[in-house]
């Protein structure tokens, strides 16, 4: 009793601010939906949160005692004037709110405010082979150049980092040689509605009426080759005979990227046999999608730890990745690897999976047991105890 009320004492005028004006989908919103969740007072050390953040992501949030919400309708316009926003406006709304420190889980940190601690998911500034990639858009290759720019001062000014994971922190320090704040690696959770579904690891056109499923969740860029896998499994079941069916999922975050995957979709499948996109779906169905699919493909070639790999393992599917230092990192040999700019490449692994189903069953056992290190409880006390460590 002694402990808490000490606790409670020591920490109850501590107030922290959160910069999530650009969490709107994705692993990043489900983080800080995740954080706020479990969030006590008590454990965590801070008396209060003040959260400036779009509506849709406060209403994600119970009204509590300790959270404090705040919004404004720039939120809901696009980078750049978000942005300004930040840099203009936020600094001033924290001090205002009796802030002790600010965190900007979204990695552009504002300029005039301290103590501030940051953390990155998004490794794409960081990764020149993606500029490349973004070669089509003009406004994606100087949306990238500006993020690098804005998350090298966050780096060089703030109080703390936080990383979703070694690869991450290495790639990203690199890159800017005078940090001196104290750094920490903490990754997503998974949260318990991802649970291993029960599994048939079946051959596959033993009944051809029934297709193998193949899911494909991520979000629509040129970094994500969806067009490339579309070209595979059309391949593949032209070559094979087998009864394939392609779902891909997500939201269409690049107009030329969506357009390219539309026309290879008309080009390779025009009836609409055997590929499928569902768009964007609510994360409460995702447990129900993961279930139904006999393996999912990911072929994104640039990632940090993507919580969408993490929830695939936690359902017990197997995976057919990109081959990229960060999937590596996380899979290790528990995947068939494929290059993801090469659609033959992309066959060849899904062809591996798709006719070894003892291979499959493997695989998912393999990677569900490792689910058990990304535990939401964990990474919430970590996480705020950190925070807390850079006030003052």
């Amino acid at each position: 009793m002694y402990l808490r009320a000490f606790a409670v004492n020591k920490y109850q005028s501590l107030t922290l601010g959160i910069d999530a004006t650009n969490l709107r989908q994705g692993g990043g919103l489900q983080h800080i939906l995740a954080l706020l969740s479990r969030f006590d007072p008590l454990l965590d050390g801070f008396e209060r949160i003040v959260l400036w953040a779009p509506s849709a992501t406060l209403d994600c949030l119970p009204n509590t005692p300790w959270l404090v919400k705040n919004h404004d309708p720039v939120f809901e316009r696009g980078f750049i004037r978000r942005g300004l926003w930040q840099w203009r406006k936020l600094p001033e709304a924290a001090r205002s709110a009796g802030v002790d420190l600010l965190f900007v889980p979204g990695g552009s940190a504002p300029g005039g405010f301290q103590p501030l601690v940051v953390m990155f998911q998004n490794l794409l500034p960081f990764d020149p082979s993606a500029f490349r990639l973004m070669a089509p858009s003009v406004w994606q290759q100087g949306r990238l150049r500006l993020l690098h720019w804005i998350y090298k001062r966050g780096l060089r000014r703030a109080s703390g980092l936080i990383f979703l994971s070694e690869f991450a922190k290495g790639r990203i320090l690199s890159s800017v040689h005078d940090v001196t704040a104290p750094d920490i690696v903490i990754p997503h959770g998974i949260d318990a509605q991802f649970k291993p579904a029960q599994r048939i690891w079946r051959e596959v056109g033993a009944d051809p009426a029934v297709p193998f499923r193949i899911l494909y969740v991520s979000s629509i860029d040129f970094y994500k080759h969806p067009w490339q896998v579309v070209e595979a499994v059309a391949a593949l079941r032209q070559s094979t005979g087998w009864p394939l069916k392609l779902i891909l999922a997500g939201p269409a975050t690049e107009s030329r990227a969506m357009s390219r995957l539309r026309a290879s979709m008309r080009l390779h499948d025009p009836e609409g046999l055997f590929i499928e996109y569902l768009g964007e779906l609510p994360h409460a169905d995702m447990p129900a999608l993961y279930a139904s699919a006999d393996l999912a493909v990911f072929a994104s070639s640039c990632e940090n730890l993507p919580m969408i790999v993490l929830e695939k393992m936690a359902m017990g599917l197997p995976i057919a990745c990109a081959e990229y230092p960060a999937m590596r990192a996380l899979l290790g040999e528990d995947a068939a690897w494929f290059d993801p700019a090469s659609s033959a490449s992309i066959a060849e692994a899904l062809h591996a999976l798709i006719s070894d189903p003892v291979r499959r069953a493997n695989i998912s056992q393999r990677n569900l047991s490792k689910t058990a290190a990304y535990d939401w409880q964990r990474v919430t006390r970590e996480t705020f105890a950190f925070l807390r460590s850079r006030v003052g």
